[in-house]
């Protein structure tokens, strides 16, 4: 519908349109100072911008009677909406590599926690199994003591026995051999 050559926009659709942009595209950012700005803020700030032009166009438009509808200046809102045109798929790309970004970071960073968890395993296994090697040699030393101890048990008992047999028999040998010099002296003495 057009009057007096200013086309006739409706202003909620127009609000409904500017509310469906990204966040980012509406949220004002704070002056950075003398510090250059990054991409993303300078397409943030125009699109703010031609968000601001776009109001401008509405606030100057005449309010039809009866209507919510408002005229405004068709080329004013065409030029806002081509310029939208060519920062918003700006803001997706920004946003399509911000993503992909974080993907790869997500990504790294399990890739990252998967090797630190595998090491751990691995780690424990071996100290797990380093564990039973020293138990193992533990028993093992132990029973290496406990035989070696009963042998040489088994050695005293076997040279004892074999001392009081050959101690016993050098005593019945040397009272025999007594024996005999007490009949031989008795025998000298005697005569």
């Amino acid at each position: 519908m057009r009057s007096f050559g200013y086309p006739v926009v409706d202003v909620e659709l127009l609000q409904t349109v500017v509310a469906r942009l990204p966040p980012t595209a509406v949220h004002r950012q704070k002056p950075k100072g003398l510090v250059q700005p990054n991409t993303k803020e300078v397409i943030v700030i125009e699109l703010q911008q031609l968000i601001n032009q776009l109001e401008t166009v509405i606030g100057q438009g005449k309010r039809v009677p009866l209507s919510q509808s408002i005229m405004v200046d068709e080329e004013a809102v065409r030029r806002v909406i081509d310029q939208m045109r060519v920062s918003v798929p700006d803001i997706i790309k920004q946003a399509e590599r911000t993503l992909g970004e974080r993907d790869r970071i997500i990504a790294q960073a399990n890739e990252e926690a998967s090797r630190i968890v595998q090491m751990g395993r691995e780690q424990a296994t071996d100290m797990i199994e380093h564990h039973e090697l020293v138990e193992d040699a533990r028993r093992r030393a132990h029973e290496v003591v406990a035989e070696a101890e009963r042998e040489a048990a088994g050695m005293r008992a076997e040279a004892d026995s074999y001392a009081l047999n050959s101690l016993a028999s050098l005593g019945e040998h040397l009272a025999k051999i007594q024996r005999e010099v007490q009949n031989g002296l008795s025998a000298l003495q005697g005569r």
